[in-house]
C-alpha cells in the first residue's frame, strides 16, 4: 500500500493520487484520510446498502437520475470530498469524473465506527451542498431511518 502523502491536495490531484491507492480515502481539508470502516461492512450494511441502490436503480431507469455507490465522491467543499454510501446524481454523466456532479439525494448507513461523523461532521456538510435536497441516515442497530430535507435548493432540479 502506498504511504499517505500529507501534504494539501486539490480535489483534482486527490482523485488521481487515489488511483494508485490500495484502499480508499476521502479527502478532509485537503488531506487524504483513509476509510478503514468501509472494508469488511456487516452483512445488515451490506444487505441495506445493495436494498438502497437496488431500489433506486428501478427507480431512476428511464430517468435523468442516476443511483452511485461509494465510489462516487461527493465535493462538499473547496478542499473535501466525501464518499456517501449511496448518492442519486441527476447531472449528465461525466465518464472523466470521480464526483457526483449535481447530487440530490445521499444516503450514509451508519456504523458503530463511523456513526458519529456521518451524524454530526458529514451531516453539516451535506446539509450545506447547494443542489442536495435529500439526506437519508439510516441507523440498523436502532432500526430507524432519519430523512433530513437539505434547506437548500438548486433552481430547475426536477422530482426523482
Amino acid at each position: 500500500m502506498a504511504e499517505t502523502q500529507m501534504r494539501s491536495m486539490t480535489p483534482e490531484e486527490f482523485y488521481e493520487w487515489q488511483l494508485d491507492q490500495d484502499e480508499r480515502y476521502e479527502l478532509v481539508d485537503g488531506v487524504p484520510v483513509p476509510l478503514r470502516a468501509m472494508t469488511g461492512a456487516s452483512n445488515v450494511h451490506d444487505a441495506i446498502l445493495v436494498n438502497c441502490i437496488g431500489q433506486l436503480y428501478a427507480h431512476l431507469r428511464g430517468k435523468p437520475c442516476r443511483v452511485a455507490s461509494a465510489d462516487t465522491a461527493l465535493r462538499t467543499s473547496i478542499r473535501t470530498s466525501r464518499r456517501p454510501d449511496v448518492t442519486v446524481d441527476c447531472a449528465p454523466l461525466d465518464g472523466r469524473s470521480y464526483e457526483a456532479q449535481r447530487p440530490t439525494v445521499v444516503i450514509e448507513v451508519l456504523s458503530p465506527s463511523t456513526r458519529k461523523i456521518d451524524r454530526f461532521t458529514k451531516l453539516e456538510e451535506y446539509r450545506r451542498h447547494p443542489s442536495l435536497r435529500h439526506i437519508l441516515l439510516i441507523d440498523p442497530d436502532a432500526v430507524a431511518a432519519s430523512s433530513i430535507r437539505a434547506p437548500t435548493k438548486a433552481p430547475g432540479l426536477t422530482s426523482i
